[in-house]
């Protein structure tokens, strides 16, 4: 369906528990083809993307500790002719490409929460570490995606009335968990 359900939820894991979904993350993502670990130019084309995108965020809430930018940046990382490519792609960036080098048991037992979800057949990976850190990737339509990143690829990201303007992005801004 349309909603965001969840499929992985680690929070309060048991040891055990944590070292078999390593396990099983590694071994996901070691059977992952060449052409996911690293796609071709075609692929990291974020100004003519295919037709799903993948992309990244790392941030930290408001928390009055660590700085907070405003609503979080979403890096272009990749896109897929097909769903599956995506999905694959997305695995493949949470748990061998993530920001702070950890391996896939890693990630599995480093973290305080962990979500996978899926919509429309897209998967999203919602990790948060230790410190309050969260670091998001997910697949999307490339539709969506160009329609709110327009400003950002063309380079006019610094002109905020445009982007009062922009329906889009207003949309965007009340239910930023939809991109």
């Amino acid at each position: 369906g349309n909603s965001w359900t969840e499929a992985v939820g680690l929070e309060g894991s048991s040891t055990m528990k944590r070292e078999e979904e390593g396990e099983m993350a590694r071994a996901e993502v070691e059977a992952l083809p060449a052409e996911i670990k690293e796609p071709a130019k075609r692929n990291c084309d974020a100004k003519n993307p295919l037709k799903y995108t993948v992309w990244t965020s790392l941030f930290y809430e408001p928390d009055g500790f660590h700085g907070y930018d405003g609503p979080p940046t979403k890096e272009f990382d990749s896109s897929f002719s097909t769903t599956k490519e995506a999905n694959d792609r997305v695995t493949y960036v949470v748990y061998s490409e993530n920001p702070w080098g950890l391996e896939p048991d890693e990630i599995v037992e480093k973290n305080d929460e962990m979500k996978k979800t899926e919509r429309d057949g897209l998967h999203r990976y919602d990790l948060v570490m230790g410190d309050g850190e969260r670091y998001i990737v997910a697949a999307v339509p490339s539709t969506a995606r160009k329609r709110l990143d327009d400003a950002a690829v063309s380079g006019d990201d610094d002109d905020d009335d445009e982007l009062d303007d922009d329906p889009v992005a207003k949309r965007r801004r009340r239910d930023p968990d939809l991109y």
